[in-house]
């Protein structure tokens, strides 16, 4: 199990100094760990990464407070950058959520086929003719 942080950062808050503990816990529910050489990154719309470095900070102080999203053939959905920090800090494996958005949009359009229409099929009266 990977050493991890939780609490909040060492940084004043409120008048009170607060200080982050190093706990070893589990990923969070329907979150499980990988081998991150597992995950294949694709190419990705995103251009400018922004600061990984300031990212695997927080990481290290704070926790991973979101598993990165992968479908169950390892291709990453969103993450990369959380991927990339977690590869900065050198931690292995990394908690994801594995997704099969085929089988949601195979759900969303049988939801959506078979779904009870919830408008009357009786037409409205307009309001002129029922101001007569």
């Amino acid at each position: 199990m990977p050493t991890v942080f939780s609490g909040v950062p060492s940084t004043p808050h409120r008048g009170y100094a607060m200080k982050a503990r190093r706990t070893t816990r589990k990923p969070g529910p329907g979150a499980v760990e990988i081998p991150i050489s597992k995950i294949v990154i694709g190419k990705r719309h995103r251009r400018e990464l922004g600061d990984i470095e300031g990212l695997a900070a927080n990481i290290r102080d704070v926790g991973l407070l979101h598993p990165v999203v992968i479908t169950p053939g390892y291709h990453l959905i969103a993450g990369e950058r959380r991927t990339l920090a977690f590869q900065l800090l050198k931690r292995d494996p990394i908690p994801v959520t594995i997704v099969d958005l085929d089988k949601i949009a195979r759900g969303e359009h049988a939801e959506n086929t078979y779904r009870k229409d919830s408008h009357s099929r009786r037409p409205l009266r307009s309001s002129a003719r029922s101001n007569r």
